[in-house]
């Protein structure tokens, strides 16, 4: 994508925080705003933050927007609210790095190659309550967040021994 239209995609999400009238239709229909008093919501960290940010970091809180989108698609106003929270990410991203949990969680592939072979010895082990501890500590995930299983077979592997 061209640096001409990212710049143009940015000023057209932000363009439309004016149009923000505080209805937190958006906060009540976000799913996790729902489940956890550590998102504020996507109308405060997304078009009233934009306000005061200019173009610096914001808090944490923002890094628990799922980006689903769910908050722009009911804004009766047309604010670009996922696109402000995301941009908002971006910036933050940049200034604070990435941490080790966005950079595992995003390598899907690469996880299910490097887990496959050891998979009865990480699932015991995560089983371990202690361990699982550490491991959600040093990854940056909750202690309950579900973790998938992980299997001894890809895919790949088991359709190939299956009938076409």
């Amino acid at each position: 994508m061209s640096d001409a239209l990212k710049f143009a995609q940015q000023n057209f999400a932000r363009a439309t925080l004016d149009n923000c009238v505080k209805c937190t239709i958006c906060e009540t229909q976000c799913p996790v705003a729902r489940v956890t008093p550590l998102f504020p919501g996507p109308k405060f960290v997304g078009p009233q933050a934009e306000r005061f940010r200019h173009g610096q970091s914001v808090d944490h809180s923002l890094d628990y927007c799922s980006g689903c989108g769910i908050c722009t698609m009911v804004c009766p106003q047309g604010v670009k609210i996922a696109e402000i929270n995301a941009q908002a990410r971006a910036v933050m991203k940049a200034q604070n790095g990435m941490p080790i949990r966005d950079r595992l969680i995003t390598q899907t592939d690469l996880m299910g190659k490097v887990m496959t072979p050891f998979a009865p010895i990480a699932n015991a082990a995560l089983g371990i309550k202690p361990l699982r501890k550490v491991v959600s500590a040093v990854v940056g995930v909750s202690e309950g967040a579900p973790m998938p299983t992980a299997h001894n077979q890809s895919l790949r592997g088991w359709l190939k021994k299956r009938k076409a």
